[in-house]
C-alpha cells in the first residue's frame, strides 16, 4: 500500500479506469491537472508492475443470452495437469483455489450449452486421470450483476452471427491496441488473429456493438497475485455464497435489492436449492462478519452457504475501491 498511498493519484487512476477504460488522455489530464505525459507514464507503471491486467469489456450477458456455469473440482497441488487444462480453455474467465470438500472452482462463459457440453467432455478425459476423478456443476439461469456492474431487466435477447462473435471474443482480448498500447499485440493475440485483425475494420466494429448495448461498459482486469492484494485494501479477500431466501418465490425480489449491495460484485440466479449465488468481496473477515449479519438482518434470507478463496489464478474486474463499488450501485 505504500507505493499507492490512502489517496494516491494511482489508485484514483484506477477507479476512473474501471469505470471507462476508452476515456482518452486529454481527459485524463484535465482531470488529474497533469500532463499527459505524466498520465500516460504514471498508466504504464500500472502495467508493468501488473496491477493492470488488460483493459476489458462488459458484455450485455442477458442479451447475448451467455451461458455461465460453475464447476467445482477435487484436485490437489500435485496434480497441475487439470489447471493447466483450464488455463487454456477460452471460455475460463476465473479459476479459485477454495477451501472445503472441492480444491477449484472455475466460472465459464460460453456461448451455448452445445459449447460447454464439448468443453465438458475435454475435461472428462483430464479429470479421468486425477485421483478424485469428480467435480460438481452449477449452472445459472439468470445474470443480475457481473464484475460490479448491474444488468437491466429489459433487455431482450439479441442474435449474433458466427462473423460477429469472432470479432467480439477478439475485442475481448484487447478492444482497442491504439488506447492501450502499453503492450505488444503479441501478448494479446495468435498470429492467426493479428493476421484477421488487420483484415478488418476494428474501429467500426466496436462502435457498431456499442450503439447495439452488446457492449455495456469499458473497464480494466486487475492482477490479483498475493503480493498485490493489499493494493486493493477494500476488497482483499473473496468468497462465493450461495443464499437461501425465506420465502422461494421472492427470488427475484431479493436478487433486485442484492445487486445494489457494493461487496456483491456477481450475482447468478440457479436451479440449486440455494437458488442465488454470488461472489462477494470485502476487507477482511472482521468485514464480511458484519455484512453477513446486516444481510440476516435487513433482507429475508434463511440460509447461507459461503466458500472461502484462497488463491485466484486469473486476473479479475472487480471495484478497486468500496467508494466506486457504492457510487455504481446507487445508479438507477
Amino acid at each position: 500500500m505504500q507505493w499507492f498511498g490512502k489517496i494516491s493519484r494511482k489508485m484514483k487512476l484506477l477507479e476512473v479506469l474501471y469505470l471507462n477504460s476508452r476515456v482518452r488522455i486529454s481527459a485524463l489530464s484535465e482531470k488529474f491537472n497533469l500532463s499527459r505525459q505524466s498520465i500516460s507514464k504514471m498508466r504504464k507503471e500500472l502495467w508493468q508492475r501488473k496491477i493492470i491486467a488488460s483493459p476489458a469489456i462488459i458484455l450485455n450477458q442477458r442479451m447475448l443470452n451467455l451461458q455461465n456455469y460453475f464447476m467445482e473440482i477435487r484436485t490437489n497441488p500435485a496434480e497441475p495437469e487439470v489447471l493447466n487444462k483450464l488455463k487454456g480453455i477460452p471460455e475460463v474467465v476465473s479459476v479459485d483455489g477454495i477451501i472445503g470438500n472441492y480444491a477449484l472452482i472455475v466460472k465459464f462463459e460460453v456461448r451455448s450449452k452445445q459449447r460447454f457440453a464439448e468443453i465438458l467432455s475435454e475435461l472428462d478425459t483430464q479429470i479421468a486421470r486425477a485421483a478424485f476423478q469428480s467435480y460438481r456443476i452449477i449452472e445459472t439461469i439468470e445474470v443480475y450483476k457481473n464484475a460490479g456492474f448491474k444488468f437491466d431487466s429489459k433487455d431482450k435477447v439479441f442474435a449474433l452471427n458466427d462473423k460477429k462473435w469472432e470479432d467480439l471474443n477478439l475485442l475481448k482480448k484487447n478492444y482497442n491496441l491504439k488506447k492501450w498500447p502499453e503492450r505488444m499485440e503479441n501478448e494479446f493475440f495468435s498470429q492467426k488473429e493479428i493476421e484477421r485483425i488487420n483484415n478488418i475494420n476494428l474501429s467500426r466494429e466496436l462502435d457498431w456493438f456499442v450503439k447495439e448495448r452488446v457492449i455495456l461498459n469499458f473497464t480494466i482486469s486487475f492482477n490479483t497475485l498475493p503480493l498485490f492484494m493489499q493494493i486493493f485494501d477494500d476488497f482483499q479477500m473473496k468468497f462465493y455464497m450461495r443464499i437461501k431466501p425465506k420465502n422461494i418465490g421472492n427470488y427475484n425480489d431479493l436478487a433486485n435489492t442484492l445487486i445494489s449491495e457494493p461487496n456483491i460484485i456477481d450475482l447468478y440466479r440457479t436451479g440449486e436449492d440455494f437458488g442465488l449465488f454470488a461472489i462477494i468481496r470485502a476487507k477482511n473477515l472482521f468485514h464480511f462478519k458484519k455484512f453477513i449479519y446486516h444481510l440476516y438482518s435487513d433482507f429475508k434470507i434463511l440460509d447461507t452457504f459461503t466458500t472461502v478463496v484462497v488463491d485466484e489464478h486469473f486476473p479479475a474486474i472487480f471495484p478497486p475501491t468500496l467508494k466506486i463499488a457504492n457510487s455504481i450501485c446507487e445508479k438507477k
